[in-house]
């Protein structure tokens, strides 16, 4: 009998291994061209809040010394130049006790209700027809005087 070499049998785990890398790669090259890619941006931007409010017939930074036993009205010009609704109120600096206002118009000069415990009342927003109110409110002084301190307070409301 003759000897013959045989030559080794590639075993077939080892064919299909080189099979699979083959295919991977000339497919990987084939439809490479074919690939898109999406890039998104986005922003978003916040609403502007500001709320003007100009003393009508006095000056801000004036000092309010009632007289014993005398009143003064003040007069407000409220402007929300906001993008946003917003409420407004008038309250005591140091306490942050509502003041009692008198009155709350609209540019019509007509009454507009507000909510008289809190002293709250509402605005829409900048460039529309109830963007402005005019408020006033009475001070009366006691048998010493008065000496009033107060802020307006402001908050979004949507």
């Amino acid at each position: 009998m003759e000897n013959k070499e045989k030559k080794p049998a590639l075993p077939l785990i080892r064919y299909l291994a080189y099979l699979l890398i083959v295919t991977t790669v000339m497919t990987g090259i084939s439809l490479s061209r074919y690939s898109t890619s999406y890039s998104m941006y986005d922003s978003a931007r916040v609403a502007k809040f500001n709320v003007e409010v100009i003393p009508v017939g006095w000056e801000n930074n004036e000092v309010l010394d009632i007289a014993p036993n005398g009143n003064k009205r003040l007069h407000f010009e409220i402007v929300n130049k906001s993008e946003v609704a917003v409420r407004v109120r008038l309250v005591d600096t140091y306490t942050g006790v509502p003041l009692n206002v008198t009155a709350v118009m609209n540019s019509s000069w007509i009454t507009v209700a507000w909510d008289v415990a809190n002293g709250w009342f509402t605005m829409t927003p900048g460039g529309t027809f109830d963007a402005k109110r005019y408020m006033m409110i009475d001070i009366v002084g006691t048998s010493v005087g008065k000496t009033v301190n107060m802020r307006m307070e402001y908050e979004q409301i949507d």
